[in-house]
C-alpha cells in the first residue's frame, strides 16, 4: 500500500494496540479480511507520549515501545498506523512525529481543525494519511460538506477521510448520514476530485460485534457497488474493562470482541448482513 495509489486500499480498522497480547489478537485475526481490504491496526501516539511522557491511559504505549510494536504488526499481516492526536497540530510537533524513528507505513491525524495541508502532504511522503473528520456544522448539508472535506483532503495528499463524529468516545454512528456521505462519496466525488475516487472514505463510530443492525440499515441504501471500497475503523467496542480497574483508560483489546467485529465489517463488505 502506497500514498499515490488511486484509489487507495481500502480497510478495516482495529485501534489502541499496545502490547505484544495485542499483537497476536491482530495476527490471529487478519486471515478474516474479506478479498480488496487490509486490516488496519492503529497505535495511538498522543502530544504528551510523542515527547516521552507517560499518560493515564494503558491504550497508548510509550514510545519507545512503539517502532517494535509497528514492525511486530507490520510482520503479522496488518498495516500498521500511528494514530496521532493533538490539540495543538504545530508544525513543531510534525517534525518530531516525521522523525520519530516509528517506522510507520499510514498515519491517522485526530487533529482539529486540521493542520497545514503542506504538513500534511510532508506527512503523506512516509506513508498514507488519514484525516479524521467530525462531520458538518449543524446548518450545512452532509453530502455537500463531506465533498468539501474530501476536496481538502486530496489538495493536502491525503489518502482516506474518516468520517467520526464520536471522536473517538464511541458515540454510535448515525446511519442516516451515513447514507449520504457514501452516496456523496460514491456518486460525486469521481467528477469532482479526478481519478477513481483518489480519497477513500472510512465510517467510525461506536462501531463494533454489535454494530450489525446499524450497518444493515446503511447497506440497504447504499449503491452495491461502494461496498466493497467503504473501509471502517473500531476501537472502544473492542475493549473491556481490566480486573480491578478504577477508572477510564484502564481497559485491554479483546479479542473474541476484535474478531467478531471484522466478521461483522466483512460481511457487510461482500453484502451478506
Amino acid at each position: 500500500m502506497n500514498s499515490t495509489a488511486i484509489p487507495p486500499t481500502p480497510f478495516i480498522s482495529v485501534c489502541g494496540v499496545a502490547c505484544e497480547r495485542d499483537v497476536e489478537t491482530i495476527r490471529d485475526i487478519v486471515p478474516l479480511l474479506p478479498p480488496g481490504h487490509v486490516l488496519a491496526a492503529g497505535v495511538l501516539v498522543s502530544e504528551k507520549t510523542l515527547r516521552g511522557e507517560a499518560v493515564e491511559s494503558e491504550r497508548y504505549p510509550s514510545i519507545y515501545d512503539v517502532p517494535g510494536i509497528l514492525r511486530a504488526l507490520k510482520h503479522a499481516g496488518a498495516w500498521p498506523v500511528v494514530h496521532f492526536n493533538t490539540r495543538a497540530p504545530t508544525a513543531e510537533l510534525f517534525d518530531r512525529l516525521m522523525v520519530a524513528p516509528l517506522g510507520a507505513v499510514g498515519f491517522q491525524l485526530n487533529v482539529h481543525p486540521w493542520p497545514d495541508p503542506y504538513l500534511v502532504r510532508i506527512l503523506s511522503a512516509y506513508g498514507p494519511v488519514i484525516l479524521q473528520w467530525r462531520g458538518p456544522h449543524p446548518e450545512a448539508a452532509p453530502g455537500a460538506a463531506l465533498l468539501d472535506a474530501l476536496r481538502t483532503a486530496h489538495q493536502s495528499g491525503a489518502s482516506f477521510v474518516l468520517c467520526d463524529a464520536s471522536a473517538g468516545t464511541g458515540k454510535p454512528l448515525d446511519p442516516t448520514l451515513a447514507i449520504q456521505y457514501v452516496n456523496a462519496w460514491w456518486d460525486r466525488s469521481p467528477e469532482l476530485l479526478g481519478g477513481t475516487r483518489p480519497v477513500g472514505l472510512a465510517l467510525a463510530g461506536g462501531l463494533g460485534p454489535d454494530a450489525g443492525d446499524l450497518l444493515r440499515e446503511v447497506l440497504a441504501q447504499c449503491p452495491v457497488s461502494a461496498l466493497g471500497s467503504i473501509s471502517f475503523c473500531a476501537e472502544t467496542r473492542l475493549r473491556r474493562p481490566r480486573e480491578g480497574a478504577s477508572r477510564p483508560g484502564q481497559d485491554e483489546l479483546a479479542h473474541d470482541l476484535a474478531a467478531a467485529w471484522v466478521r461483522v465489517a466483512s460481511r457487510f463488505i461482500v453484502g451478506s448482513l
